[in-house]
């Protein structure tokens, strides 16, 4: 994917010769993503129509919500984006991803409307969780999901009823307890999921863990993996997901130092 369209034609084709506010936060996108750029200029018609069409601010933040998903996924050289594959105006995804192992996803874009209550957790792993979701339902359908967001909740959730496998989906998981007193290298790294970590692990019989993470930090990863748990980076390998989701339910995990 190359652009060949010089930049400012391209931006005053998509949003007009005034340069609109939606062109002052695309714009920079475009500058920087040869990809992205690449990605506008084969779809310009659709997106042009829709920045062209109704005025309301709603949808003009919807459509520069779905530009940023786009400019996130076809950053990922794995597979390939179609915008709006089945057609404008119809009732059908936003996005149709193919990657190249065959498999293949539609993405909808839903932008939250409104203030999200003040105890409520921001959730940086949200997209992960539905792919997860979305993904082993695909492939272990007679599986059934719980998700959580707190760690204390999830601890009493496993206190209630087994499960076979567990995610932790981000190392950074909120807690409703303070727990000072018993995280140091947690704290200082700010990984709190790996205190939850732990206590999953220092169950009877603990159930699998996978750890979703983009984390660069070596000592999370060694505490990761001195707990006994499987780790998958982000971005994610599908193909690697389900190759470990295999392996943890087979109970043949990685080995756990005493």
């Amino acid at each position: 994917m190359r652009p060949t369209i010089p930049l400012d034609e391209l931006i005053a084709y998509l949003f007009g010769a005034d340069h609109s506010a939606l062109a002052a936060e695309v714009g920079p996108w475009l500058a920087s993503s040869p990809r992205f750029r690449a990605f506008a200029e084969t779809y310009r018609d659709k997106i042009r129509k829709k920045v062209r069409g109704p005025r309301e601010d709603e949808a003009l933040r919807d459509l520069m919500f779905e530009l940023a998903i786009a400019l996130r996924m076809v950053e990922d050289r794995r597979f390939a984006v179609e915008y709006e594959s089945y057609g404008m105006g119809q009732r059908a995804p936003d996005f149709r991803v193919t990657f190249r192992s065959g498999i293949r996803l539609n993405v909808e874009v839903r932008r939250l409307r409104g203030r999200a209550p003040i105890d409520t957790p921001s959730d940086p792993a949200r997209i992960t969780r539905a792919v997860v979701d979305k993904l082993v339902a695909k492939h272990g359908g007679r599986y059934e999901f719980g998700w959580v967001e707190y760690c204390d909740d999830a601890l009493a959730l496993l206190l209630r009823s087994p499960f076979d496998l567990v995610f932790i989906l981000s190392l950074r998981a909120p807690w409703r307890m303070t727990w000072a007193s018993e995280g140091s290298p947690a704290q200082r790294i700010g990984e709190t999921g790996v205190l939850f970590l732990r206590r999953v692990r220092a169950r009877d019989s603990p159930p699998p863990v996978i750890v979703i993470s983009g984390t660069s930090f070596p000592e999370a990863k060694e505490m990761i993996a001195a707990a006994g748990a499987f780790f998958v980076p982000k971005p994610v390998d599908l193909r690697e997901l389900l190759d470990t989701i295999a392996l943890a339910l087979s109970h043949d995990g990685p080995s756990r130092d005493k």
